[in-house]
């Protein structure tokens, strides 16, 4: 989405409706968004590109379900 609203697109789209992904939040370099994926009462946490591309498991779909996804604070490079 772009600063004025406009522009706004989907980075996931699922049609089952037992699938879902739930934000966390981004990478201290922005370069990767991490995020919880739901599946058929499964639990993983993946990062994809703020595109929506690169898709890559943290942790796969488990049992496990992960909370309070944050990457933290940004280190501070002097």
């Amino acid at each position: 989405m772009r600063p004025d609203g406009s522009g706004l697109r989907r980075l996931t789209d699922f049609h089952d409706p037992t699938t879902n992904a739930f934000l966390g939040s981004y990478s201290p370099d922005g370069r990767w968004i991490v995020f919880r994926l739901e599946a058929n009462d499964l639990f993983g946490l993946y990062r994809m590109h703020p595109d929506g591309s690169h898709w890559q498991p943290i942790l796969p779909l488990s049992p496990l379900r992960p909370s309070l996804i944050d990457w933290g604070a940004r280190p501070d490079h002097h």
